[in-house]
């Protein structure tokens, strides 16, 4: 059987729900990266770290719900604390207790937060950001790094893919491409556009490096950037939306050692519940801020959301902080992510396969197939890999979809067939049989002539 064939005898059920689903839905998916050819298994099940599809079949959680559940799928904690709210109200109309309480766990584990405001999701937390940025400086360009995720919102989507002076996304207005510059990851050129352009009001990045540390950054670039936006008056933003809370209780500015003036958060925020927010210095944020006379009209930020904060995410979220705060369920999850990674590439070693998975704390890409062979054939620790930024960047081209679809039929639950979130959470037997379910796909890939061995 070839692997199409295979797929189709596997998930039946998943195949019918697609053809429903693309009659009323764009692209068949809810998600750009959700989509999946021929079809993405629709999930009816979820606990701790395991999920099951509609025909009954299990799959090894290494999504973790897009990096948001550090701790599976339905802890008892932070389950009881939903239970509790839910039993309270979904949706109050008004300010609520945990909203306050929420902003100050936030305040006293993330090292910038001076004050907090909240929104729904990763997308409006950096849109909300980068017009902060702008209400403070009073300049109007957003300067981001090549490659570099923060959403679908309209400045988000330039630069982050080749070529990078343009986006991609159609729909935007001339107006918003202009008012956004995009630059390599490199501190001489981040300083000539500063120095040269004084219309910049902040520098926006994934901290970890692009697409979540796919091709990482150094914390001496860090604190080179640093140094030249404090140098030039132009706002540090870390879009700290995967990083926050998983590389320390305070997100990678806890771990690097760096301070930016503002840092959009999601994900683990919300306990497994749609939300977001924006943590920053006082007098950066105090441009949301009532005043008296003129203010309110010529220089506060607008800001609204009928579902800010809503009392069932907070409540989520904030168990979700209290069973971090310690740092030890970050530490574990770097653990497992660790051995996972060295399980799998002792296997892609064993199978003469190119490339490797790498990643940085709690997060694993994968980086393997056709024109992927590592530089001195297997000398990559599968934690800091050794390919060239731009190659990197490039990523797996048509190779990935194919490793999707045989990690799906070997039940290794992966985003995108590149990325994967470990959890606190995943015990020993999902590490062993994670990465034997990795090599029977890669073992498949091979027989139906997906893809070659090492030749060099």
């Amino acid at each position: 059987m070839t692997l199409d064939e295979k797929y189709d005898a596997k998930f039946p059920s998943s195949r019918a729900l697609w053809e429903r689903a693309r009659r009323v839905i764009p692209r068949g998916a809810t998600h750009d990266v959700r989509y999946l050819e021929p079809f993405a298994p629709y999930i009816v099940r979820a606990e701790r770290t395991r999920k099951w599809d509609l025909d009954g079949n299990e799959f090894i959680d290494f999504t973790m719900g897009h990096g948001s559940l550090m701790m599976g799928h339905g802890h008892p904690h932070i389950m009881a604390a939903v239970e509790e709210q839910l039993s309270r109200g979904t949706h109050v109309g008004g300010c609520h207790p945990l909203e306050v309480e929420l902003a100050e766990k936030v305040a006293g584990l993330v090292p910038c937060a001076e004050r907090v405001e909240f929104a729904m999701s990763g997308t409006e937390a950096t849109a909300l950001a980068m017009r902060i940025a702008r209400a403070h400086t009073g300049r109007s360009k957003i300067a981001k790094l090549q490659g570099h995720f923060h959403g679908w919102n309209d400045y988000a989507v330039i630069g982050m893919a080749e070529p990078f002076d343009l986006p991609v996304s159609t729909g935007l207005p001339p107006g918003v491409v202009e008012s956004v510059v995009t630059l390599p990851a490199d501190l001489d050129a981040v300083r000539d556009l500063l120095k040269a352009d004084g219309d910049v009001a902040g520098v926006i990045l994934e901290p970890a490096g692009a697409h979540s540390g796919q091709v990482p950054l150094s914390r001496e670039f860090l604190e080179g950037l640093r140094e030249i936006t404090s140098e030039r008056d132009a706002l540090l933003i870390f879009d700290e939306v995967v990083t926050g809370f998983r590389w320390a209780p305070g997100g990678a500015q806890e771990h690097y050692g760096i301070t930016p003036d503002l840092a959009a958060l999601a994900k683990i925020l919300g306990g497994g519940f749609s939300s977001g927010a924006v943590a920053g210095r006082r007098e950066v944020m105090a441009v949301l801020e009532y005043r008296n006379g003129d203010w309110n009209r010529t220089r506060r930020m607008m800001h609204s959301g009928t579902f800010n904060v809503n009392p069932v995410a907070a409540a989520a979220g904030l168990a979700m902080l209290e069973l971090l705060a310690d740092g030890q369920a970050q530490k574990q999850a770097v653990e497992n992510n660790r051995a996972l990674m060295r399980g799998i590439n002792r296997a892609l070693r064993r199978q003469e396969v190119p490339g490797c998975v790498y990643g940085e704390m709690s997060v694993m890409n994968v980086f393997v197939g056709p024109n992927n062979a590592c530089d001195a054939a297997g000398a990559c620790d599968g934690i800091h890999c050794i390919y060239d930024p731009a190659v990197l960047l490039r990523g797996m081209g048509k190779f990935r979809a194919k490793l999707h679809q045989s990690l799906a039929l070997h039940g290794f639950d992966i985003l995108g067939g590149s990325r994967g979130w470990i959890a606190a959470v995943h015990p020993p037997e999902d590490i062993r049989e994670g990465a034997e379910r990795f090599e029977a796909a890669i073992v498949e890939l091979k027989e139906n002539g997906e893809l070659q061995v090492r030749t060099g």
